[in-house]
C-alpha cells in the first residue's frame, strides 16, 4: 500500500463519540501495521555520570539550586535512560553558573501524578507522598551538611530543577516544603522550557535535540530510527510494541488494559500521538538543542533572579538586575508571633466570601491613598480592636488573580503582647483565632498558597532567635 493512499487520521481527530473516535483511530492502523514490519527497538544506553562544580560565597549561601529528574525511564531505542537526570543536572548547573547560585545536588527521586500505572514506561516511580517525604529528607540532610555543619544560616531560595514532568506534583507543594526545610521559597521548574516550533512531546524532538547538544552519553544517533521514512503501518507497530515513545499517550492508545481506567478519565485520541503519527518527524539536531538549552537556562535565570529580588537577596554585581512588573494591587498582611515560636491566625467564617472556613492571616487591601503601614494598622484596628506593635517587614510576594492582574502582598511580623483571650474577645472578623506551631498547621484547613508565607515566617524566627 502506498503511504499516500493510508486513510488520514487527522478525520478522527475531535469526534462527538470519543469511543468510537478511538476504535476507528487504531483500526485504521491496525490495517496497515498488519501488511508491513518495523524496524526493531534497541536497548537504551547506559547511564554515565555527569560532573558539576559549585561555590560558597555571597548570593550561593542564599539561593540554592538542586536539579531532580528519572534515572529509569522508557524514551525510545537513542536516548540515555538517565536523560531526565542528565538535561536536569546540566541545566541546574548552568543556572547556578549564571546567577551565582550554587548547585547543592541531585534528587535521586521521582513520582507522576498518574500513580502506579507509570512503572509501566518508569520502574523508579514512587507514589507522590513518598516522593515528598524522601525529597524532604533529601534535602534537608544535604543543607545540614552544607549549611549546618558550617556555621551558615540555611538558603533563603532553592530552586528545582526537574527534567521529568512527572515531578510536577512538587508544584504543589512547594510552602510545605519549605516549611520543612526551614527555608523561605522553593520553587520549581521544568529543565526544557518550550522553544520555537520544535515540540514538547515526551521523547520528541526537543528532548533529542537536547541530548545531542548535552553529547556523548545521552543520545546514540545510531539508534535513531529515520521514522520520516516510515509508513503509518511502521510506525504504529513501533507504538504498538513501544509505546513509550508516545509518553502517557502512547500507551494510553497502545498499552494493556490496566491503562483502562486512564482511558476513562481522558476519552478521545490523544493528540500527542495523533501528531507523531501523521507528522513522522524526529530529530536530533545538537545546534537546535544548543538553542533550547540556552533558551532555558535564560527563562530560568530571570526567575532565579526575580524571585532573588523579592526576598531581598541581593544580586551579584555582575548579574544584571531584573526589572519587577508594574502592580496593579497591592495588600497588607500579618501575624504575630509568641515567645513559643507560635503563629496567631484567623479562623474565617464558613460563609466568608473568600476562602471560606479556611485559616489564615490578618490584613487586606491597600486603599487608596495609604501606605502599606497605614493600611497594615488600619486593618489590625478593624479586625482585631488592636494598636499594632513594632513590626518588621518579610518582604512581598507576587501572585497573579484571576483576571491575570498582579498582586504585591507585603507580609509583617511582630510580637504578641496581647493575651489571645483578649483579642478573641475584641475580634470582628473571622470565627476564632488561635496560636500554632508548625506541626499543629498541618492538622488545619490552610490555603495552598498560604503555605509559602508560613515557610518565610518560620525561616525568619528561626534566624532571630
Amino acid at each position: 500500500m502506498d503511504p499516500k493512499d493510508l486513510p488520514n487520521t487527522s478525520d478522527t481527530i475531535g469526534g462527538n463519540d470519543p469511543q468510537r473516535e478511538r476504535a476507528r483511530f487504531l483500526e485504521e492502523h491496525r490495517l496497515m501495521a498488519a501488511m508491513e514490519d518495523v524496524a526493531p527497538m534497541c536497548a537504551a544506553l547506559d547511564p554515565q555520570a555527569m560532573e558539576a562544580r559549585d561555590i560558597l560565597c555571597g548570593f550561593a549561601s542564599q539561593v540554592g539550586v538542586f536539579s531532580l529528574g528519572n534515572h529509569h525511564e522508557a524514551h525510545g531505542p537513542a536516548l540515555a535512560q538517565d536523560i531526565d537526570d542528565r538535561t536536569a543536572t546540566a541545566t541546574a548547573v548552568a543556572l547556578a553558573n549564571a546567577t551565582g547560585a550554587r548547585y547543592l545536588g541531585h534528587v535521586p527521586l521521582c513520582t507522576d501524578r498518574i500513580g502506579e500505572l507509570a512503572k509501566a514506561w518508569s520502574p523508579a516511580y514512587s507514589p507522590p507522598a513518598d516522593f515528598l517525604d524522601g525529597l524532604i529528607r533529601f534535602v534537608d540532610h544535604t543543607l545540614s551538611w552544607t549549611h549546618d555543619r558550617n556555621g551558615l544560616a540555611r538558603p533563603r531560595l532553592i530552586h528545582f530543577v526537574s527534567g521529568h514532568g512527572g515531578n510536577n506534583v512538587l508544584n504543589h507543594h512547594l510552602g510545605k516544603v519549605a516549611l520543612a526545610l526551614g527555608v523561605d521559597r522553593c520553587i520549581y521548574d521544568l529543565s526544557i522550557q518550550p522553544f520555537e516550533s520544535i515540540d514538547t512531546q515526551h521523547a520528541g524532538s526537543m528532548e533529542h535535540c537536547l541530548a545531542a547538544h548535552l553529547g556523548p552519553g545521552c543520545i546514540d544517533t545510531g539508534r535513531m530510527p529515520d521514522i520520516s521514512a516510515w509508513s503509518l503501518g511502521q510506525l504504529y507497530r513501533a507504538l504498538t510494541q513501544y509505546p513509550a515513545w508516545g509518553g502517557m499517550a502512547g500507551f494510553y492508545l497502545f498499552g494493556d488494559e490496566r491503562f483502562n481506567a486512564v482511558r476513562e478519565r481522558y476519552q478521545g485520541v490523544k493528540s500527542a500521538v495523533a501528531k507523531l503519527l501523521e507528522g513522522r518527524a524526529l530529530h536530533a539536531d545538537p545546534e537546535a538543542g544548543a538553542r533550547i538549552f540556552n533558551n532555558t537556562t535564560s527563562l530560568l535565570k530571570h526567575r532565579i533572579l526575580r524571585e532573588a529580588k523579592e526576598l531581598g537577596i541581593d544580586t551579584p554585581k555582575h548579574i544584571p538586575t531584573v526589572p519587577t512588573p508594574r502592580t496593579q494591587h497591592r495588600s497588607a498582611l500579618f501575624t504575630l508571633t509568641d515567645p513559643q515560636g507560635r503563629v496567631l491566625l484567623q479562623h474565617r467564617t464558613d460563609d466568608a466570601p473568600v476562602l471560606p472556613g479556611h485559616w489564615g492571616f490578618f490584613g487586606g487591601g491597600v486603599e487608596a491613598g495609604e501606605s502599606i503601614r497605614e493600611a497594615l494598622r488600619r486593618e489590625a484596628r478593624e479586625e482585631l480592636g488592636l494598636d499594632l506593635p513594632p513590626m518588621r517587614s518579610l518582604g512581598l510576594k507576587r501572585r497573579s488573580n484571576r483576571q491575570g492582574e498582579l498582586v504585591e502582598g507585603h507580609f509583617f511580623v511582630g510580637q504578641l503582647n496581647t493575651p489571645v483571650d483578649a483579642l478573641r474577645h475584641s475580634q470582628s472578623e473571622g470565627q476564632d483565632l488561635g496560636l500554632f506551631t508548625p506541626q499543629e498547621l498541618q492538622t488545619l484547613r490552610i490555603a495552598p498558597r498560604d503555605w509559602a508565607w508560613h515557610a518565610m515566617i518560620f525561616a525568619d524566627l528561626r534566624r532571630s532567635a
